[in-house]
C-alpha cells in the first residue's frame, strides 16, 4: 500500500483524535476560564442620581474594559443593600467585596483615621490633600487593614461639608443645646466642643429628624441637602466649610484583595485613582452649584467672620487632639506629628 493510500485511511483517524483532544483539553480550559470569572458585589450609599453613585459606575466601568470577561460587577447603590453603619461591620467580614465607604464612620474600629475627620483643622483644601501623600496616610492605611480587615485603594471626594439648620447659626452661643446631626466620632466631638449636643446617625435618616425636630441640624455635605431634599426641612446654612474635604474611601475587603492576582489588583488600584481624580474636579465646580441651588430653593446662607470662626476653632481643635490621644494612645502623637500643617 502507497504511503498516499496509507494516509487516506489514517485521516478519518487523526480528525478522530483531533476532536478528542478538543474535548479533553482544549473545550475544559475554555469552561475553566468561564467558572473563573471574578464576581464583585459592591456597595454605595447616595441617592443613585449622586456623583458618588456616578463615581462607583464608573469604577466599575473602567475595571471591566481593562479586565474583560475576567471581572463582572454587581452593584448596590442607595442603601439598596447596606447602609454607611453597616459596612463597617459587614465588610471586613467579607459580606460584600468592595464599597465606596463613609468612613466617617469607622473611627471606632479603624482608630487612626481620625485625622481625615477633624473639623475646623485644615486651613485649604489643598492643605488636606497633602495628607494622602504623607507617611502619616501610610500609617492609617496600615491600620484600616490591621485593624479593619480592608485595603483601602483611594480617597473618593464627596464634597466640603458645613452645617444645616432649622434656625440661624451664627455664633459659639447659637449652638448651645442644639441637637445635631454628626457623621462620626470627631465630627461628634466638634459638636460638643462648640456646645452643640451631637447625634451621631446615618444620612439616610436626616431627612425625617429634621422633619420631627427630633434633630435641630446636620452636619453633612451641600450635595446632600440638596440631592436628600433636606432643604425642605431646614432653612438655613453656613457659608464656611467646616470641613474641606469629606473623604469618602474606595475599599475592598482584605481577604478578597489578597486572593486577587497582581494584574488585577493594578487595575482595581488604577481604576480607584482615576475615579478619586474625578471626584476631586467635580467637587471643586459642585459645591459652589449646590450652594447655589440651596439659595434657589429658599435657603439663607449664613455668613461667619473670621473672628467668629477662630472662636470655634479654638475650642475644637485642642478636643479633637485631645480625644484622638485618648481613643488612640501613643501612636496618635506620632500620626499628628506627621500631619500637613
Amino acid at each position: 500500500m502507497s504511503i498516499k493510500q496509507n494516509f487516506k485511511c489514517l485521516y478519518p483517524c487523526l480528525i478522530i483524535a483531533v476532536a478528542l483532544m478538543f474535548t479533553f483539553f482544549i473545550a475544559p480550559a475554555q469552561s475553566s476560564a468561564a467558572e473563573k470569572q471574578i464576581l464583585v458585589k459592591m456597595v454605595g450609599t447616595l441617592p443613585v442620581h449622586h456623583h458618588l453613585t456616578k463615581a462607583l459606575e464608573m469604577f466599575r466601568d473602567i475595571v471591566e474594559k481593562k479586565a474583560g470577561d475576567r471581572v463582572k460587577f454587581q452593584l448596590y447603590p442607595a442603601q439598596q443593600l447596606y447602609n454607611d453603619k453597616d459596612l463597617v461591620n459587614v465588610l471586613p467580614k467579607g459580606a460584600v467585596e468592595g464599597a465606596i465607604i463613609n468612613s466617617g464612620f469607622w473611627s471606632g474600629k479603624v482608630r487612626a483615621e481620625g485625622p481625615m475627620f477633624f473639623p475646623l483643622y485644615s486651613s485649604s483644601r489643598d492643605q488636606f490633600y497633602k495628607l494622602f501623600e504623607s507617611k502619616a496616610w501610610d500609617l492609617i492605611k496600615k491600620d484600616f487593614e490591621e485593624e479593619g480587615n480592608i485595603k483601602v485603594l483611594s480617597m473618593i471626594e464627596y464634597g466640603s461639608s458645613t452645617i444645616i439648620s432649622k434656625t440661624p447659626v451664627r455664633t459659639l452661643e447659637d449652638f448651645k443645646g442644639l441637637r445635631t446631626r454628626a457623621y462620626g466620632m470627631y465630627p461628634a466631638i466638634f459638636m460638643q466642643s462648640v456646645g452643640a449636643s451631637p447625634v451621631v446617625m446615618s444620612s439616610g435618616d436626616v431627612y425625617l429628624a429634621l422633619q420631627r425636630k427630633t434633630i435641630d441640624a446636620a452636619m453633612s455635605g451641600v450635595s446632600s441637602f440638596v440631592d436628600r431634599k433636606w432643604y425642605e426641612v431646614s432653612k438655613y446654612f453656613l457659608s464656611i466649610n467646616v470641613c474641606y474635604s469629606t473623604p469618602f474611601l474606595c475599599a475592598f475587603n482584605l481577604d478578597f484583595w489578597n486572593k486577587l492576582p497582581a494584574d488585577l489588583q493594578k487595575i482595581f488600584q488604577d481604576a480607584a485613582i482615576e475615579t478619586q481624580e474625578w471626584t476631586k474636579n467635580y467637587t471643586l465646580e459642585s459645591d459652589v452649584r449646590y450652594r447655589n441651588l440651596l439659595k434657589e430653593k429658599g435657603c439663607t446662607e449664613i455668613q461667619i467672620s473670621d473672628e467668629e470662626l477662630a472662636r470655634w476653632s479654638e475650642k475644637a481643635v485642642p478636643a479633637l487632639e485631645a480625644e484622638y490621644i485618648k481613643h488612640y494612645g501613643a501612636k496618635a502623637r506620632q500620626i499628628l506629628d506627621l500631619l500637613p500643617r
